[in-house]
C-alpha cells in the first residue's frame, strides 16, 4: 500500500473518532453524564466564589495557579452591578 493511502486511512479514521466523540459527547446521555462529572471536579463552586472577597480570589488563584478564579470573581461583580 502506497504511502499515501496509508495517510489518507489514517487522516480518515481520525476525523471519524473525533466526529463519533463530539456526537455521543453532544447528543447524548454520556454526554450529559460527562458534563455533570467535570462539574463536581471545579473546585471553586459559584457559590464559594461568592462569598469570596478580592483579596481571598487573588490569593486562592495564585496559590492555585489558576487565574479563571480571578477571571470569575470579576465577571461577577459586573453581574451584581448590572451589565
Amino acid at each position: 500500500m502506497k504511502r499515501s493511502h496509508q495517510a489518507l486511512i489514517f487522516a480518515t479514521s481520525i476525523v471519524a473518532g473525533l466526529g463519533m466523540g463530539l456526537y455521543l459527547v453532544n447528543k447524548t446521555e454520556l454526554g450529559s453524564v460527562i458534563k455533570g462529572k467535570l462539574e463536581q471536579l471545579n473546585p471553586i463552586s459559584r457559590d464559594a466564589m461568592q462569598a469570596m472577597s478580592e483579596e481571598v480570589a487573588m490569593r486562592t488563584a495564585q496559590a492555585t495557579h489558576n487565574p479563571k478564579i480571578n477571571q470569575a470573581w470579576v465577571e461577577r461583580q459586573w453581574e451584581e452591578v448590572g451589565y
